[in-house]
């Protein structure tokens, strides 16, 4: 599936199919999970433009719900995985940190 990018910040397809190994698991009961590509589109355009959590913008999921998922993945390390990930990918090399 083609997707458009709304922002700079926003991963390319290439990017994404990066990070699949990285998706977490969906869960067996509860609400349908929020896509992980708008997740992580609505990090980066944080991280990029330095606004506050609660100034994202209305395209992304709720503002509650990406911050959960930021600590979440911070206090796991997945974010250094995503990070040595897209790091390979940019050099041409796919690396992977097994912790």
């Amino acid at each position: 599936m083609q997707y458009s990018q709304l922002y700079p910040s926003d991963l390319t397809d290439q990017q994404v199919a990066v990070l699949d190994s990285h998706q977490p698991l969906p869960a067996k009961r509860g609400r349908k999970p929020t896509p992980w590509r708008e997740v992580l589109n609505a990090i980066f355009y944080l991280l990029r433009s330095g606004s506050a959590w609660r100034m994202l913008p209305k395209n992304y999921p709720p503002w509650p719900t990406v911050y959960g998922w930021f600590r979440r993945w911070q206090g796991n390390g997945v974010w250094l995985k995503i990070h040595e990930a897209l790091r390979g990918e940019r050099s041409g090399k796919q690396r992977i940190v097994k912790r």
